[in-house]
């Protein structure tokens, strides 16, 4: 019997988790400007420069607007590139030992690795982008004083986790010794 470095279960169990809080995160996403719109002022700050100063300005359905059109792009286009993997010719998809993973025995496997990083990648972005809003938000109704480090501390901590994501997708794509476990 193959080792692989998931049980399969495993992958599916942490798929259907990440795929819930995917879709918990595309919900708020949409839900959390809609709330605050009869809140914000007629004109919102929406761009800031290195020293937190607003050097950009919307209208409030514009700000509002933005946000939940970046929600749903992201969330179209990730929807779209979890279907082309699985659709794709495998000539088109690059991971690690990709002779060793895609063969047919063990290609549905490789796809739930690749749409399971995908997914948590994605569900970083979208706390991200959470955060991002939710700051200038609170900012235009003058609930919070923005510093140069307000935006700095979640990319910072987003990019590391993004790094580790990647790390350990490459990591599960190495071609596991016998009775081997790499994650």
């Amino acid at each position: 019997m193959e080792t692989y470095p998931w049980n399969p279960n495993q992958i599916e169990t942490s798929l259907t988790r990440a795929r819930w809080i995917f879709a918990l995160l595309v919900l708020i996403s949409i839900a959390l400007p809609l709330y605050f719109y009869p809140q914000l002022p007629a004109r919102t700050a929406s761009h800031f420069n290195l020293h937190g100063q607003v050097d950009g300005w919307n209208t409030r359905t514009t700000f509002v607007g933005f946000q939940i059109g970046i929600s749903l792009f992201l969330t179209l286009t990730t929807l779209g590139i979890i279907w082309l993997i699985k659709h794709a010719s495998s000539e088109l998809i690059n991971i690690p030992n990709k002779q060793y993973w895609l063969t047919p025995e063990r290609k549905q496997y490789a796809y739930g690795i690749i749409e399971l990083y995908l997914l948590w990648m994605m569900n970083l972005t979208f706390f991200l982008l959470l955060v991002v809003f939710y700051l200038v938000t609170l900012f235009n109704l003058k609930r919070f004083v923005l510093s140069p480090w307000s935006f700095f501390v979640p990319i910072g901590l987003y990019t590391i986790g993004i790094g580790v994501l990647l790390f350990k997708m490459f990591r599960a794509f190495k071609i596991p010794r016998n009775g081997e476990r790499t994650l």
